[in-house]
């Protein structure tokens, strides 16, 4: 089993998923991301340098307001992992 994780480029759906939720990128092929990944739960983010990004997934509600937003909100993600 290989334990480390596979990152491969954004696909063009993906991208465009980004950008119109407001994400900003100088270079998009710096941007790399794990299968699975959902660009719905990036928003307003900017990216510079070289991003690595996972799966985000729903957060279990129970007991939280459904309402919350969740993802990765109004940030600048700088060479992440």
């Amino acid at each position: 089993m290989n334990n480390n994780i596979e990152y491969r480029p954004l696909n063009e759906v993906e991208t465009k998923t980004l950008v119109s939720n407001g994400c900003r990128c100088s270079n998009w092929n710096n941007i790399t991301v794990k299968d699975g990944f959902n660009p719905s739960f990036c928003i307003n983010v900017f990216f510079s340098g070289k991003n690595k990004l996972g799966t985000i997934t729903k957060p279990d509600t129970v007991g939280h307001d459904p309402n919350l937003n969740f993802g990765i909100v109004n940030a600048h993600l700088h060479n992440c992992t």
